[in-house]
Protein backbone atom coordinates (compact mmCIF):
# COMPACT_ATOMS: atom_id res chain seq x y z
CA UNK A 1 0.00 0.00 0.00
CA UNK A 2 1.19 3.51 -0.86
CA UNK A 3 1.07 5.56 2.36
CA UNK A 4 1.13 8.85 0.40
CA UNK A 5 -1.89 7.77 -1.65
CA UNK A 6 -3.67 6.64 1.53
CA UNK A 7 -3.13 10.06 3.12
CA UNK A 8 -4.46 11.68 -0.03
CA UNK A 9 -7.63 9.58 0.24
CA UNK A 10 -8.16 10.89 3.76
CA UNK A 11 -7.64 14.46 2.61
CA UNK A 12 -4.61 14.72 4.92
CA UNK A 13 -1.76 14.70 2.42
CA UNK A 14 -0.25 17.64 4.32
CA UNK A 15 1.18 15.13 6.79
CA UNK A 16 3.13 13.12 4.21
CA UNK A 17 6.43 14.72 5.26
CA UNK A 18 5.79 13.80 8.92
CA UNK A 19 5.07 10.20 7.90
CA UNK A 20 8.21 10.07 5.75
CA UNK A 21 10.35 11.60 8.50
CA UNK A 22 9.25 8.95 11.00
CA UNK A 23 9.66 6.03 8.61
CA UNK A 24 5.96 5.13 8.55
CA UNK A 25 5.42 2.51 5.89
CA UNK A 26 2.55 0.13 5.12
CA UNK A 27 3.70 -2.32 7.81
CA UNK A 28 3.90 0.28 10.58
CA UNK A 29 0.81 2.31 9.64
CA UNK A 30 -1.83 -0.08 11.12
CA UNK A 31 -0.09 0.07 14.52
CA UNK A 32 0.06 3.84 15.01
CA UNK A 33 -1.45 5.24 18.21
CA UNK A 34 -2.66 8.63 19.41
CA UNK A 35 0.66 9.17 21.17
CA UNK A 36 2.59 8.33 18.01
CA UNK A 37 0.58 10.82 15.93
CA UNK A 38 1.11 13.53 18.55
CA UNK A 39 4.86 12.87 18.63
CA UNK A 40 4.87 13.15 14.83
CA UNK A 41 3.60 16.72 15.16
CA UNK A 42 -0.05 16.15 14.27
CA UNK A 43 -1.51 18.60 16.78
CA UNK A 44 -5.06 18.82 15.43
CA UNK A 45 -7.38 16.63 17.53
CA UNK A 46 -9.80 16.31 14.63
CA UNK A 47 -7.10 15.16 12.24
CA UNK A 48 -5.75 12.65 14.76
CA UNK A 49 -9.22 11.17 15.27
CA UNK A 50 -9.76 10.97 11.52
CA UNK A 51 -6.44 9.22 11.03
CA UNK A 52 -7.06 6.77 13.90
CA UNK A 53 -10.46 5.77 12.53
CA UNK A 54 -8.97 5.23 9.08
CA UNK A 55 -6.07 3.26 10.58
CA UNK A 56 -8.56 1.04 12.44
CA UNK A 57 -9.89 -0.11 9.07
CA UNK A 58 -6.41 -1.16 7.93
CA UNK A 59 -5.92 -3.76 10.63
CA UNK A 60 -6.38 -7.28 9.22
CA UNK A 61 -8.66 -9.68 11.02
CA UNK A 62 -5.79 -11.89 12.16
CA UNK A 63 -3.86 -9.06 13.83
CA UNK A 64 -6.51 -6.80 15.35
CA UNK A 65 -6.79 -7.15 19.09
CA UNK A 66 -10.11 -5.38 19.57
CA UNK A 67 -12.32 -7.82 17.69
CA UNK A 68 -15.45 -6.92 15.83
CA UNK A 69 -18.71 -8.29 17.21
CA UNK A 70 -19.25 -11.91 16.15
CA UNK A 71 -21.56 -12.18 13.12
CA UNK A 72 -24.86 -14.04 13.02
CA UNK A 73 -23.31 -17.31 11.84
CA UNK A 74 -23.25 -19.72 14.82
CA UNK A 75 -20.17 -21.40 13.37
CA UNK A 76 -18.25 -18.13 13.77
CA UNK A 77 -18.43 -18.30 17.58
CA UNK A 78 -15.23 -19.25 19.40
CA UNK A 79 -15.32 -22.19 21.77
CA UNK A 80 -14.81 -21.24 25.41
CA UNK A 81 -11.35 -21.84 26.82
CA UNK A 82 -9.56 -21.53 30.13
CA UNK A 83 -6.61 -19.15 30.18
CA UNK A 84 -4.83 -16.62 32.37
CA UNK A 85 -5.78 -13.06 31.55
CA UNK A 86 -5.60 -9.59 33.01
CA UNK A 87 -8.87 -7.67 33.09
CA UNK A 88 -9.30 -3.90 33.31
CA UNK A 89 -12.46 -2.21 34.55
CA UNK A 90 -12.76 1.56 34.32
CA UNK A 91 -15.54 4.08 34.74
CA UNK A 92 -16.12 7.80 35.13
CA UNK A 93 -16.37 8.72 38.80
CA UNK A 94 -19.56 10.47 40.00
CA UNK A 95 -20.96 10.46 36.48
CA UNK A 96 -24.53 9.72 37.58
CA UNK A 97 -24.74 12.97 39.55
CA UNK A 98 -23.10 14.94 36.73
CA UNK A 99 -25.28 13.49 33.97
CA UNK A 100 -28.48 14.11 35.92
CA UNK A 101 -27.79 17.86 35.91
CA UNK A 102 -27.01 18.41 32.22
CA UNK A 103 -28.60 17.90 28.82
CA UNK A 104 -28.19 14.38 27.34
CA UNK A 105 -26.43 15.83 24.30
CA UNK A 106 -23.80 17.42 26.51
CA UNK A 107 -23.24 14.21 28.45
CA UNK A 108 -23.01 12.31 25.17
CA UNK A 109 -20.02 14.42 24.12
CA UNK A 110 -18.17 13.59 27.34
CA UNK A 111 -19.00 9.88 27.17
CA UNK A 112 -17.97 9.73 23.50
CA UNK A 113 -14.60 11.28 24.30
CA UNK A 114 -14.16 8.73 27.11
CA UNK A 115 -15.07 5.85 24.77
CA UNK A 116 -12.62 7.09 22.12
CA UNK A 117 -9.84 7.32 24.71
CA UNK A 118 -10.49 3.78 25.97
CA UNK A 119 -10.66 2.32 22.46
CA UNK A 120 -7.47 4.04 21.29
CA UNK A 121 -5.57 3.11 24.44
CA UNK A 122 -6.74 -0.52 24.45
CA UNK A 123 -5.74 -0.92 20.80
CA UNK A 124 -2.32 0.65 21.43
CA UNK A 125 -1.66 -1.83 24.26
CA UNK A 126 -3.10 -4.83 22.38
CA UNK A 127 -6.19 -5.12 24.54
CA UNK A 128 -9.68 -6.26 23.52
CA UNK A 129 -12.58 -3.97 24.44
CA UNK A 130 -15.19 -6.51 25.57
CA UNK A 131 -17.99 -4.10 26.38
CA UNK A 132 -18.94 -0.56 27.25
CA UNK A 133 -21.33 -0.15 30.15
CA UNK A 134 -22.61 3.41 29.80
CA UNK A 135 -19.79 5.38 31.39
CA UNK A 136 -17.66 2.30 32.04
CA UNK A 137 -15.67 -0.26 30.08
CA UNK A 138 -14.26 -3.77 30.41
CA UNK A 139 -11.03 -4.60 28.55
CA UNK A 140 -9.37 -8.02 28.20
CA UNK A 141 -5.59 -8.45 27.96
CA UNK A 142 -4.49 -11.87 26.76
CA UNK A 143 -7.49 -12.47 24.50
CA UNK A 144 -7.95 -13.29 21.68
CA UNK A 145 -4.15 -13.41 21.30
CA UNK A 146 -2.03 -14.41 24.26
CA UNK A 147 0.43 -11.74 25.43
CA UNK A 148 3.64 -12.29 27.31
CA UNK A 149 3.07 -9.07 29.29
CA UNK A 150 -0.66 -9.08 30.12
CA UNK A 151 -0.25 -7.41 33.50
CA UNK A 152 2.13 -4.73 32.26
CA UNK A 153 0.00 -3.93 29.19
CA UNK A 154 -3.17 -3.61 31.28
CA UNK A 155 -1.49 -1.46 33.93
CA UNK A 156 0.10 0.89 31.42
CA UNK A 157 -3.23 1.11 29.60
CA UNK A 158 -4.96 2.03 32.86
CA UNK A 159 -2.50 4.84 33.54
CA UNK A 160 -2.86 6.10 29.99
CA UNK A 161 -6.67 6.09 30.17
CA UNK A 162 -6.49 8.22 33.32
CA UNK A 163 -4.01 10.56 31.63
CA UNK A 164 -5.92 10.73 28.32
CA UNK A 165 -9.16 11.73 30.05
CA UNK A 166 -7.57 14.16 32.51
CA UNK A 167 -8.32 17.13 30.26
CA UNK A 168 -12.02 16.36 29.85
CA UNK A 169 -14.56 18.56 31.64
CA UNK A 170 -18.26 18.50 32.33
CA UNK A 171 -20.21 21.53 31.04
CA UNK A 172 -19.98 23.20 34.46
CA UNK A 173 -16.19 23.11 34.25
CA UNK A 174 -15.66 20.30 36.78
CA UNK A 175 -13.05 17.70 35.77
CA UNK A 176 -13.96 14.28 34.41
CA UNK A 177 -12.11 11.74 36.54
CA UNK A 178 -11.73 8.02 35.85
CA UNK A 179 -11.29 5.11 38.26
CA UNK A 180 -9.52 1.93 37.16
CA UNK A 181 -9.26 -1.58 38.60
CA UNK A 182 -6.95 -4.30 37.21
CA UNK A 183 -6.82 -7.96 38.24
CA UNK A 184 -5.06 -11.06 36.90
CA UNK A 185 -6.12 -14.69 37.14
CA UNK A 186 -7.55 -17.74 35.39
CA UNK A 187 -10.88 -17.31 33.65
CA UNK A 188 -13.06 -19.07 31.11
CA UNK A 189 -13.44 -16.87 28.05
CA UNK A 190 -14.91 -17.25 24.58
CA UNK A 191 -18.62 -17.91 25.13
CA UNK A 192 -20.65 -15.63 22.90
CA UNK A 193 -23.77 -14.46 24.72
CA UNK A 194 -26.68 -12.26 23.68
CA UNK A 195 -28.22 -11.70 20.26
CA UNK A 196 -27.78 -9.22 17.45
CA UNK A 197 -25.95 -6.04 18.44
CA UNK A 198 -25.99 -7.18 22.09
CA UNK A 199 -23.73 -10.15 21.39
CA UNK A 200 -20.43 -10.14 23.26
CA UNK A 201 -17.58 -12.44 24.25
CA UNK A 202 -18.16 -13.30 27.89
CA UNK A 203 -15.61 -14.01 30.61
CA UNK A 204 -16.35 -16.07 33.71
CA UNK A 205 -14.29 -16.25 36.88
CA UNK A 206 -13.40 -14.51 40.10
CA UNK A 207 -10.90 -12.25 38.30
CA UNK A 208 -13.65 -10.28 36.57
CA UNK A 209 -15.43 -9.64 39.86
CA UNK A 210 -12.15 -8.62 41.51
CA UNK A 211 -11.28 -6.09 38.81
CA UNK A 212 -14.77 -4.62 39.09
CA UNK A 213 -14.57 -4.35 42.90
CA UNK A 214 -11.12 -2.74 42.74
CA UNK A 215 -12.47 -0.12 40.37
CA UNK A 216 -15.38 0.51 42.73
CA UNK A 217 -13.17 1.25 45.75
CA UNK A 218 -10.62 3.30 43.78
CA UNK A 219 -10.59 7.05 44.26
CA UNK A 220 -11.12 9.31 41.23
CA UNK A 221 -7.93 9.30 39.14
CA UNK A 222 -6.62 6.19 40.89
CA UNK A 223 -5.54 2.79 39.49
CA UNK A 224 -5.77 -0.17 41.87
CA UNK A 225 -4.38 -3.65 41.20
CA UNK A 226 -4.50 -7.00 42.98
CA UNK A 227 -1.51 -8.81 44.44
CA UNK A 228 -1.10 -11.25 41.54
CA UNK A 229 -0.85 -8.38 39.06
CA UNK A 230 1.63 -6.64 41.33
CA UNK A 231 3.85 -9.76 41.45
CA UNK A 232 3.76 -10.11 37.67
CA UNK A 233 4.85 -6.48 37.28
CA UNK A 234 7.97 -6.97 39.35
CA UNK A 235 9.56 -3.54 39.59
CA UNK A 236 8.34 -2.23 36.24
CA UNK A 237 5.80 0.06 37.91
CA UNK A 238 5.75 2.31 40.96
CA UNK A 239 3.24 0.96 43.47
CA UNK A 240 2.29 1.52 47.08
CA UNK A 241 0.55 -1.02 49.31
CA UNK A 242 -2.89 -0.09 50.62
CA UNK A 243 -3.19 -3.17 52.82
CA UNK A 244 -5.93 -5.80 52.79
CA UNK A 245 -9.42 -4.50 52.05
CA UNK A 246 -12.83 -6.05 52.49
CA UNK A 247 -14.40 -6.21 49.05
CA UNK A 248 -18.03 -7.05 48.42
CA UNK A 249 -18.46 -10.69 47.44
CA UNK A 250 -15.07 -11.84 48.78
CA UNK A 251 -15.01 -13.83 52.02
CA UNK A 252 -11.49 -12.78 53.02
CA UNK A 253 -9.72 -9.40 52.78
CA UNK A 254 -7.90 -8.78 49.49
CA UNK A 255 -4.43 -7.20 49.23
CA UNK A 256 -4.69 -4.01 47.18
CA UNK A 257 -1.96 -1.91 45.57
CA UNK A 258 -2.10 1.63 44.20
CA UNK A 259 -0.14 2.25 40.98
CA UNK A 260 1.42 5.71 41.04
CA UNK A 261 3.44 5.59 37.83
CA UNK A 262 5.95 3.64 35.80
CA UNK A 263 9.64 3.15 36.41
CA UNK A 264 12.11 4.87 34.14
CA UNK A 265 13.97 3.02 31.40
CA UNK A 266 15.47 -0.12 32.85
CA UNK A 267 16.01 -3.74 31.95
CA UNK A 268 12.73 -5.64 31.77
CA UNK A 269 14.70 -8.73 32.71
CA UNK A 270 15.98 -7.21 35.95
CA UNK A 271 12.72 -5.44 36.80
CA UNK A 272 10.60 -8.57 36.39
CA UNK A 273 12.92 -10.65 38.54
CA UNK A 274 13.46 -8.06 41.27
CA UNK A 275 16.55 -9.65 42.85
CA UNK A 276 15.43 -13.27 42.38
CA UNK A 277 18.33 -14.37 40.14
CA UNK A 278 20.53 -17.38 40.79
CA UNK A 279 24.05 -18.00 39.53
CA UNK A 280 24.46 -18.37 35.77
CA UNK A 281 25.00 -22.02 34.80
CA UNK A 282 26.12 -23.70 31.59
CA UNK A 283 27.14 -20.57 29.74
CA UNK A 284 30.92 -20.65 30.13
CA UNK A 285 31.59 -20.81 26.38
CA UNK A 286 29.20 -17.93 25.69
CA UNK A 287 30.70 -15.79 28.43
CA UNK A 288 34.24 -16.49 27.20
CA UNK A 289 33.26 -15.21 23.75
CA UNK A 290 31.65 -12.10 25.25
CA UNK A 291 34.69 -11.50 27.44
CA UNK A 292 36.87 -11.58 24.32
CA UNK A 293 34.55 -9.02 22.68
CA UNK A 294 34.87 -6.74 25.73
CA UNK A 295 38.65 -7.01 25.65
CA UNK A 296 38.68 -6.15 21.95
CA UNK A 297 36.49 -3.09 22.54
CA UNK A 298 38.67 -1.98 25.43
CA UNK A 299 41.67 -2.17 23.09
CA UNK A 300 39.94 0.14 20.60
CA UNK A 301 38.40 -2.40 18.25
CA UNK A 302 34.70 -1.83 17.66
CA UNK A 303 32.73 -5.03 18.13
CA UNK A 304 29.11 -5.98 17.47
CA UNK A 305 27.59 -9.01 19.19
CA UNK A 306 24.12 -10.38 18.48
CA UNK A 307 22.58 -12.75 21.02
CA UNK A 308 19.95 -14.90 19.31
CA UNK A 309 17.77 -17.70 20.62
CA UNK A 310 14.29 -18.97 21.30
CA UNK A 311 12.11 -17.14 23.88
CA UNK A 312 13.05 -18.11 27.42
CA UNK A 313 16.44 -19.55 26.55
CA UNK A 314 18.30 -16.91 28.56
CA UNK A 315 19.28 -14.13 26.13
CA UNK A 316 18.48 -11.30 28.54
CA UNK A 317 20.34 -13.04 31.36
CA UNK A 318 23.46 -13.34 29.22
CA UNK A 319 23.16 -9.65 28.24
CA UNK A 320 22.83 -8.78 31.93
CA UNK A 321 25.98 -10.75 32.75
CA UNK A 322 27.78 -9.04 29.86
CA UNK A 323 26.89 -5.63 31.32
CA UNK A 324 28.28 -6.63 34.71
CA UNK A 325 31.42 -7.96 33.02
CA UNK A 326 31.94 -4.69 31.12
CA UNK A 327 31.48 -2.59 34.26
CA UNK A 328 34.00 -4.76 36.09
CA UNK A 329 36.52 -4.03 33.34
CA UNK A 330 36.06 -0.27 33.73
CA UNK A 331 33.85 0.20 30.69
CA UNK A 332 30.72 2.35 30.46
CA UNK A 333 27.37 0.65 29.89
CA UNK A 334 24.38 2.28 28.18
CA UNK A 335 21.16 0.29 27.80
CA UNK A 336 18.31 0.92 25.39
CA UNK A 337 15.13 -1.02 26.09
CA UNK A 338 12.66 -1.77 23.32
CA UNK A 339 9.01 -2.35 24.22
CA UNK A 340 6.09 -4.04 22.43
CA UNK A 341 3.97 -0.97 23.18
CA UNK A 342 6.43 1.41 21.52
CA UNK A 343 7.34 -0.48 18.35
CA UNK A 344 5.84 2.33 16.25
CA UNK A 345 7.21 5.24 18.35
CA UNK A 346 10.23 6.94 16.79
CA UNK A 347 13.46 6.55 18.80
CA UNK A 348 11.50 5.07 21.73
CA UNK A 349 14.42 3.36 23.55
CA UNK A 350 16.58 6.48 23.20
CA UNK A 351 13.80 8.72 24.52
CA UNK A 352 13.35 6.31 27.43
CA UNK A 353 17.06 6.36 28.23
CA UNK A 354 17.33 10.14 28.44
CA UNK A 355 13.89 10.65 30.03
CA UNK A 356 14.85 8.30 32.87
CA UNK A 357 17.47 10.79 34.01
CA UNK A 358 15.07 13.71 34.21
CA UNK A 359 12.92 14.72 37.16
CA UNK A 360 9.16 14.66 36.74
CA UNK A 361 7.04 17.78 36.69
CA UNK A 362 8.82 21.08 36.17
CA UNK A 363 9.87 21.60 32.52
CA UNK A 364 12.56 24.14 33.41
CA UNK A 365 14.25 21.65 35.75
CA UNK A 366 13.97 18.86 33.18
CA UNK A 367 15.54 21.05 30.48
CA UNK A 368 18.41 22.00 32.80
CA UNK A 369 19.02 18.33 33.60
CA UNK A 370 18.95 17.47 29.89
CA UNK A 371 21.52 20.14 29.05
CA UNK A 372 23.76 18.83 31.84
CA UNK A 373 23.49 15.28 30.45
CA UNK A 374 24.45 16.23 26.88
CA UNK A 375 28.17 16.05 26.10
CA UNK A 376 30.04 18.69 24.06
CA UNK A 377 30.19 17.72 20.38
CA UNK A 378 31.10 19.35 17.07
CA UNK A 379 27.51 20.36 16.30
CA UNK A 380 26.18 23.76 17.38
CA UNK A 381 25.18 23.36 21.07
CA UNK A 382 21.86 25.20 20.68
CA UNK A 383 20.89 22.88 17.83
CA UNK A 384 21.79 19.76 19.81
CA UNK A 385 19.73 20.96 22.76
CA UNK A 386 16.79 21.86 20.52
CA UNK A 387 16.78 18.46 18.83
CA UNK A 388 16.85 16.61 22.14
CA UNK A 389 14.12 18.87 23.55
CA UNK A 390 11.98 17.96 20.56
CA UNK A 391 12.85 14.28 21.00
CA UNK A 392 11.77 14.37 24.66
CA UNK A 393 8.69 16.52 23.99
CA UNK A 394 9.99 19.43 26.06
CA UNK A 395 9.11 23.06 25.29
CA UNK A 396 11.51 24.52 22.73
CA UNK A 397 14.11 26.94 24.11
CA UNK A 398 14.37 28.77 20.80
CA UNK A 399 13.25 28.74 17.17
CA UNK A 400 16.35 27.22 15.65
CA UNK A 401 14.44 24.28 14.18
CA UNK A 402 11.57 26.27 12.70
CA UNK A 403 12.94 26.17 9.12
CA UNK A 404 14.04 22.52 9.23
CA UNK A 405 12.21 20.23 6.82
CA UNK A 406 11.03 16.85 8.21
CA UNK A 407 13.81 14.92 6.39
CA UNK A 408 16.42 17.30 7.76
CA UNK A 409 15.00 17.02 11.28
CA UNK A 410 15.17 13.24 11.07
CA UNK A 411 18.71 13.24 9.65
CA UNK A 412 20.03 15.72 12.20
CA UNK A 413 18.36 13.87 15.07
CA UNK A 414 20.15 10.67 14.10
CA UNK A 415 23.43 12.52 13.68
CA UNK A 416 23.36 14.23 17.08
CA UNK A 417 22.44 10.98 18.83
CA UNK A 418 25.40 9.27 17.18
CA UNK A 419 27.62 12.22 18.14
CA UNK A 420 26.58 11.78 21.76
CA UNK A 421 27.44 8.07 21.62
CA UNK A 422 30.85 8.77 20.09
CA UNK A 423 31.59 11.53 22.61
CA UNK A 424 30.74 9.20 25.46
CA UNK A 425 33.16 6.57 24.13
CA UNK A 426 36.02 9.02 23.51
CA UNK A 427 37.85 8.44 26.80
CA UNK A 428 36.29 5.22 28.08
CA UNK A 429 35.04 2.23 26.04
CA UNK A 430 31.25 2.05 25.85
CA UNK A 431 29.03 -1.02 25.79
CA UNK A 432 25.65 -0.23 24.21
CA UNK A 433 23.05 -2.89 24.98
CA UNK A 434 19.86 -2.89 22.90
CA UNK A 435 17.48 -5.22 24.70
CA UNK A 436 14.46 -6.93 23.09
CA UNK A 437 15.61 -5.90 19.61
CA UNK A 438 12.64 -7.71 18.04
CA UNK A 439 10.47 -4.82 19.31
CA UNK A 440 12.69 -2.04 17.98
CA UNK A 441 11.07 0.89 16.17
CA UNK A 442 12.11 1.68 12.58
CA UNK A 443 13.84 4.97 13.46
CA UNK A 444 16.14 3.40 16.05
CA UNK A 445 16.82 0.49 13.71
CA UNK A 446 17.86 2.95 10.99
CA UNK A 447 20.17 4.74 13.44
CA UNK A 448 21.90 1.49 14.38
CA UNK A 449 22.39 0.56 10.75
Amino acid sequence: MDVAAWLLEQGLERYQKAFDENGIDADILPHLTTEDLTNMGITSVGHRRKLLRAIEGLRPDDSVFRLQRPDSDPDSARSAERRQMTLLFCDIASSTEAVSQIDPEESREVISAFVDAVEATATAHRGYVAKFLGDGALVYFGYPAALENNAEAATRAGLQIISATAGLQWPDGSPVQVRVGVATGRVVVGDVIGHGSAREVNVVGETAHLASRLQTVANPGQLLIDDRTRRMLGELMLVEPLGAKNLKGFSTPVAVWNVTGSEGARSRFVALRAGRMISLLGRDTDMDALNAACMAARDGNRTVVTIRGEPGIGKSRVAHELSDLALAKGMQVMSWFCSPNEAATAFAPIVGHYAAGLASGDDALRKAQLEAALLPVDSYPAEVTALFERLLNLPASGRILRDYSPPRLRRRTIEVILEQLCARATTTPLLLVVEDFHWIDPSTAELLE
